[in-house]
């Protein structure tokens, strides 16, 4: 992938002719705390730039059975390198482990172990790496990154950040530090496709933020569309972290910007259409008001099948009052019937109708009086019909009466309906005497 060459080529100059890095298969994590020269120790953010401390390639070797980090010199990022990793000479700057593969799940488990071998210290050093698509995946990614991308199939791409347990996640030199790698892959051609961009800020932490977590879904949200709180925090150095959104998109949410309280960024996620039950993951972003770089991750949104609301039989049928008021509900696989009970107190002879609007249709209607015997009338609503069910021409005596509202297919599609009875405009009923 292609880097973005808008990145300050004099950084890259006077940090990387002091860096370099080469690769080794195995080896055991190097530690030694060093002390960065008084040019970084500053920890002065509002300077800060990124820049490559290596750019690697992944190998296979037929013979050893291992996987090898070879050191990218004319890397594919279409920048050339080159005389940044030459002095010193360095190999056994990043080493790689096999602590676990399961080719049956396509799992693989790496320890990456990152040496800093240079008098100068880096900030935020992310190990990322660069998939040929959006299959394979990092498991444990500590966030993501659209850095060094050439907007290709896989635009945001994981990283695991290293030192991060350091003071201001600091890099001394003559340190080491190890990382595990948790990578799902659809084939061994794609784990092999591999690139690996190891970069550092300096000469102080980023300007962006570092890290989105602690994410927070309040409700359940059920499958035929809901609301929901949802809050989440963002780690940023200098505290001026600002446009933070939720992509909720692709459940129907749209795009959610979310507003800091009480630290920590909170929002409402309108749920508009319907969705099966599931664990959805939507992508977050953040960014910083003195930088155009974010920093993205994803979290996993909730979305449970719509349950039985407790009228599922006649005996517990939800009244519906005659004129005007609505019922607002679902019916799905885990929720057959729905029940309605209204009361006519005078003998109606006339027009009574049924108003009923539906999406993901279609849903049985039927008119009872005794809800254990022959309905009097019947119908069905479509999808996304306005359906208005004539009942009039009904002899209806003062009574009570049932409406069944009832699921119909196999699948697991909800069906979001209104209901809701038309004041009656009735005609006189005969009452015997109009004989002479």
């Amino acid at each position: 992938m292609n880097m973005k060459t808008y990145l300050n080529f004099a950084v890259y100059l006077i940090l990387l002719v002091a860096v370099s890095t080469g690769c080794s298969g195995g080896g055991e994590i190097l530690t030694g705390p060093g002390e960065a020269e008084d040019l970084t120790s500053t920890g002065d953010a509002n300077n800060s730039e990124r820049v490559l401390w290596g750019v690697w390639s992944v190998e296979f070797d037929p013979v050893t059975k291992e996987i090898n980090l070879v050191q990218s010199r004319n890397t594919p990022l279409h920048f050339d390198i080159t005389s940044f990793l030459s002095p010193p000479a360095c190999d056994d700057c990043l080493l790689i482990e096999i602590l676990e593969i399961n080719s049956a799940d396509k799992y693989i488990k790496l320890k990456l172990i990152l040496t800093n071998k240079t008098p100068l210290a880096g900030y935020d050093v992310r190990g990322i790496i660069m998939p040929v698509s959006d299959a394979l995946k990092l498991l444990n990614a500590d966030a993501y990154t659209d850095l060094w991308d050439d907007g290709g199939v896989v635009g945001k791409n994981p990283f695991r950040a290293f030192a991060s347990d350091q003071p201001l996640r600091v890099f001394t030199p003559d340190s080491g530090h190890a990382r595990i790698y948790e990578i799902e892959y659809p084939s061994f051609s794609e784990l092999l496709a591999l690139t690996l961009v190891v970069d550092a800020s300096w000469p102080g932490n980023c300007n962006e933020p570092y890290a989105i977590g602690d994410f927070h879904q309040v409700d359940n949200v059920v499958a035929a569309g809901g609301s929901t709180d949802v809050s989440l925090t963002v780690s940023d150095w200098q505290s001026d972290e600002e446009s933070v959104f939720i992509d909720a998109t692709p459940i129907g949410g749209g795009l959610v910007e979310l507003t800091f309280l009480l630290n920590q960024w909170e929002g409402t996620v309108d749920v508009a259409q319907y969705n099966d039950a599931g664990t959805y993951t939507l992508l977050v972003f953040a960014g910083s008001a003195d930088t155009s770089l974010k920093l993205y991750n994803y979290v996993d949104f909730e979305i449970i099948p719509c349950e039985a609301e407790g009228n599922e039989t006649w005996e517990t049928a939800t009244i519906l009052p005659v004129g005007g008021d609505s019922a607002e509900q679902v019916v799905c696989i885990n929720d057959k019937n729905d029940w309605y009970k209204f009361t006519i107190t005078n003998h109606i002879y006339g027009e009574l109708k049924l108003n009923m609007i539906t999406d993901n249709g279609p849903c049985d209607i039927r008119l009872f009086c005794n809800p254990e015997g022959e309905y009097l009338v019947a119908g069905s609503a479509e999808y996304g019909d306005d359906a208005v069910f004539d009942l009039g021409e009904l002899d209806l005596a003062p009574g009570n009466y049932y409406i069944r509202i009832r699921h119909l297919g196999d699948n697991l599609d909800a069906r979001e309906y209104v209901l809701y009875l038309d004041a009656m405009d009735s005609t006189c009923y005969p009452d015997g005497n109009d004989d002479y």
